[in-house]
């Protein structure tokens, strides 16, 4: 057994020097300049032994993605601490998420909607990057793992904004926070989109009031008061 810890310990730390070259590339460069090449060349290593730790070249670039998503996690919680009332906390998750993916759209991009339409298992992506970097999970942000590591974008909306309503109890039919869930993902993709065809179309920060305003007008549109 604690040979094989130490094995699982060995793979993990280079993971983990990969995983950080890729994230010096990207950094500085951008993630589409992200390679095999320059990545084992930064962490020391040839490109063949990069392979026996990473299927492909896709699995490197998201676990090196998930970097974005942790320091999302890790600014969550003080971004909150000022808000008591459920759905003003919902829209405040919403308007931290806008500027942390707003300033990196290609990276969220492929986090949450490149695979999309297949059956990738993101969870498992969320928790293996934490077993490599385990000092990186910030206690603080404990109440948010399920919602952070869920699998599936639109589960993660429905759930957060149907836990919401009913902390404030406003009961809608199932139907209608599907529907809700269904237009913030639309609205919040749609811009997404935006920024990564065009980065000067709107700054981070009017991209991210424009969002969260078409968010609260989704809202105000079943009759919750936000007020």
């Amino acid at each position: 057994m604690q040979q094989k810890d130490r094995k699982q310990m060995y793979r993990q730390q280079t993971m983990g020097y990969f995983i950080n070259a890729a994230l010096e590339i990207i950094e500085e460069e951008g993630i589409d300049s992200l390679s095999i090449r320059k990545t084992a060349e930064k962490a020391g290593y040839n490109s063949a032994t990069l392979y026996h730790y990473f299927s492909d070249f896709e699995e490197l670039r998201i676990f090196s993605a998930m970097k974005y998503l942790d320091q999302y996690a890790k600014d969550l919680p003080a971004y909150l601490e000022p808000v008591t009332r459920p759905l003003e906390r919902y829209l405040k998750i919403w308007e931290c998420f806008c500027l942390h993916s707003f300033s990196h759209p290609d990276i969220f991009w492929l986090l949450f909607f490149k695979h999309a339409d297949t059956n990738w298992d993101f969870s498992y992506y969320f928790h293996a990057y934490y077993d490599i970097f385990p000092e990186s999970w910030s206690e603080d942000a404990a109440n948010y793992k399920n919602m952070l590591s869920s699998a599936n974008f639109s589960e993660r909306e429905f759930l957060s904004l149907t836990d919401s309503l009913n902390k404030e109890n406003i009961f809608l039919p199932e139907s209608d926070i599907h529907n809700l869930a269904t237009m913030n993902i639309m609205l919040y993709r749609g811009m997404l989109e935006t920024l990564r065809e065009d980065s000067e179309y709107l700054t981070i920060e009017e991209a991210t009031a424009t969002t969260v305003s078409f968010i609260r007008r989704a809202l105000t549109s079943y009759n919750i008061d936000l007020d």
